[in-house]
């Protein structure tokens, strides 16, 4: 899920160097290694003013005996904002857990344009099965609350700053994008249901074979829709 205002505009060398002595820091102090680190917020949506934070988010692994654990353990890492940098990240069994869910903060990074640390093809997989998992439904609400939260937030002071507004549009567009998204699903879904009842109403087919002309994949396993004649 890429931005679409203005261009962000690339960090330059001084911020890349910063940001990766911070996660060469973070991988030395909790033992993990970052797969993968972008800019999200304002920075990587082309609204950034000069004094916006650098949000950087990143996804790492635990060494293997972490994963064999049967107690609960702390799957985030944080660390307090300092001059501007404000850098946390997920556990890679997090991210795959939430990225199932569709859930669009997760789809942002990878779709970021500024991306600082790629080191695996772990991202570059994601992106690719991105389509397949994406639920239209859960990144609808997602955006639906996100900008009632940010109206509550945000919006209540007499005087303020154009960018405060557009912390309340762009979940509010973002969400609109994915409403067409479900109209145009279930537009494909009533035609598609149309044919199929069409198909169910020639003689003598059974519903195994309507299932099959209709949607061109096996039947279940023990499973007829109509009668078999």
């Amino acid at each position: 899920m890429r931005s679409g205002g203005r261009r962000p505009e690339a960090p330059d060398a001084a911020v890349r160097d910063t940001v990766n002595r911070c996660l060469d820091a973070i991988e030395r102090e909790e033992g993990v290694r970052v797969l993968f680190a972008c800019e999200s917020g304002s920075r990587a949506w082309g609204f950034a003013s000069p004094d916006s934070d650098y949000d950087v988010r990143f996804v790492y692994v635990q060494p293997r005996d972490w994963y064999l654990s049967i107690g609960d353990q702390r799957d985030v890492i944080e660390r307090p904002i300092v001059d501007l940098y404000d850098v946390s990240g997920w556990d890679l069994r997090k991210a795959l857990r939430l990225f199932r869910k569709s859930n669009p903060p997760m789809l942002e990074w990878l779709g970021s344009p500024i991306v600082y640390r790629e080191r695996t093809t772990a991202a570059a997989s994601l992106r690719r099965i991105a389509a397949r998992s994406f639920s239209p439904r859960a990144c609808a609400f997602h955006y639906l609350h996100m900008a009632r939260g940010n109206y509550r937030e945000y919006l209540q002071a007499d005087a303020l700053p154009l960018k405060k507004y557009l912390y309340v549009l762009r979940p509010l567009l973002a969400g609109d994008g994915v409403g067409s998204v479900v109209r145009t699903t279930r537009a494909h879904l009533a035609t598609a249901t149309r044919r199929r009842s069409r198909s169910a109403a020639r003689p003598g087919m059974s519903g195994r074979a309507v299932w099959v002309c209709s949607t061109r994949r096996p039947a279940p396993s023990g499973c007829h829709f109509l009668p078999k004649s």
